[in-house]
C-alpha cells in the first residue's frame, strides 16, 4: 500500500497547531508524501497563510510532495469524540480514492520510515497500547466494558488484552465498519452519561473516564475486524521507542525549559527534544529567537538536571 493510497488525518484547535506543524515535519522526514487532512476549529495558523483555496478546503503542498489539506469544522462535539466521524469523512468524502486512513493526534511525532506504516495498516486496525491502565481479560473495567457493549446490542469478538490509546488508529477501507461501531459506542455513552463535552470524566472507576479512548476500547471488543496492536513501545511509553512518540501530559511547545527545571525539577525530556527537532522545518511554527533559545537552553538544562533535584 503506497503513501498515496493512505490518507493521514488529525484534529486541532488553539495552540495545538504547533504540534500539527511538528507532526507534519516528522512525516516529511519519514518519507510520507500523500495527503494530510487537518480538521480545525478557530483561526488557521499563520504558517498556513499560503494555503490555496480548493472546493471545501485549502491546501498547502510542501517541497517533498506532502499535501496539507485544511478543513474548517463546525461541530459542537469535543474534538476527541469526533475522531471516528472525521476518519469516516476523510475516507468517504474527502479522499475517496485512498485505501486507508491513519488518524494521528496533533501531539505525536513519527520516528520510523513511512513504509512501516504502509505494511502495518494492511495487517488490521493499527493501534498502540496505552500506559495508564494495565489491563487483562478479567480486569473489572474490562468486564464492565463487555457488559456495556452487549447491553447496547453489540456482539463481543475478543477479550480486552490491553488498554489502547486513541492517539493513533489506522483503518483500511475494508474495515470501515469499525468506525461505525466506534461511533455507536460514543453515541450510546453520550446518551447514558453526561460526558459529551469531556476529554476526561470523573475518575478511573467510571466506565468512560478517558471518554473517546474508552469508547475505542469497547469498540475493539465488538468488531470482527482484524487488529494489529503494538505495545508500549509504539508511542514511546516504554524503552525501545522507535515508531512514534506521543507527547502526553504537558505539551512541549508550552514548556519553559529553565523554569521547568528550577521550579518543577523537570529537565528536558524526550518529547521536548523531539518537538524542537521537528520544529526546524520545513514548516516553521515557532519564531527564530525561540528556536535559538531552545537550542541553547536544552543541553544546558539537561546538564544541570544531572546534578540538580528540586527539594
Amino acid at each position: 500500500m503506497s503513501a498515496s493510497r493512505i490518507a493521514i488525518c488529525t484534529l486541532f484547535e488553539g495552540d495545538y497547531h504547533k504540534g500539527v506543524a511538528a507532526l507534519a515535519n516528522s512525516l516529511v522526514r519519514s518519507g510520507f508524501n500523500g495527503q494530510f487532512w487537518i480538521g480545525y476549529r478557530g483561526p488557521r495558523p499563520q504558517w498556513a497563510a499560503l494555503a490555496e483555496p480548493q472546493q471545501g478546503y485549502s491546501s498547502l503542498t510542501l517541497p517533498n510532495g506532502l499535501v496539507l489539506c485544511f478543513v474548517e469544522l463546525d461541530t459542537p462535539a469535543h474534538f476527541s469524540h469526533y475522531k471516528p466521524y472525521w476518519c469516516e469523512r476523510v475516507l468517504q468524502e474527502l479522499a475517496p480514492d485512498t485505501d486507508a486512513v491513519l488518524y494521528l493526534d496533533p501531539d505525536l511525532f513519527i520516528l520510523c520510515q513511512w513504509d512501516f506504516f504502509e505494511s502495518w495498516i494492511g495487517d488490521g486496525i493499527a493501534c498502540c497500547e496505552d500506559s495508564h491502565l494495565p489491563l487483562n481479560p478479567t480486569h473489572p473495567i474490562a468486564r464492565r466494558w463487555e457488559r456495556f457493549a452487549t447491553g447496547i446490542g453489540l456482539t463481543l469478538y475478543r477479550s480486552a488484552e490491553a488498554c489502547l490509546n486513541s492517539g493513533l488508529v489506522g483503518i483500511t477501507r475494508a474495515n470501515i465498519g469499525f468506525l461505525k461501531t466506534w461511533q455507536t459506542v460514543l453515541a450510546q455513552a453520550h446518551e447514558q452519561f453526561t460526558i459529551r463535552n469531556d476529554l476526561k470524566s470523573g475518575n478511573r472507576t467510571d466506565l468512560f473516564h478517558n471518554v473517546d479512548q474508552d469508547a475505542l476500547n469497547v469498540a475493539i471488543l465488538a468488531t470482527p475486524c482484524p487488529i494489529s496492536r503494538m505495545g508500549l513501545d509504539g508511542m514511546g511509553f516504554d524503552r525501545g521507542e522507535w515508531a512514534t512518540v506521543h507527547a502526553v501530559g504537558q505539551k512541549p511547545w508550552r514548556r519553559r525549559i529553565l523554569r521547568d527545571l528550577i521550579v518543577d525539577g523537570s529537565p528536558p525530556d524526550r518529547t521536548l527534544r523531539l518537538y524542537w527537532k521537528y520544529a526546524n522545518g520545513p514548516i516553521y511554527a515557532e519564531p527564530p529567537l525561540r528556536k535559538l533559545a531552545a537550542r541553547i537552553l536544552t543541553p544546558v538544562a539537561a546538564l544541570i538536571g544531572r546534578f540538580y533535584r528540586r527539594g
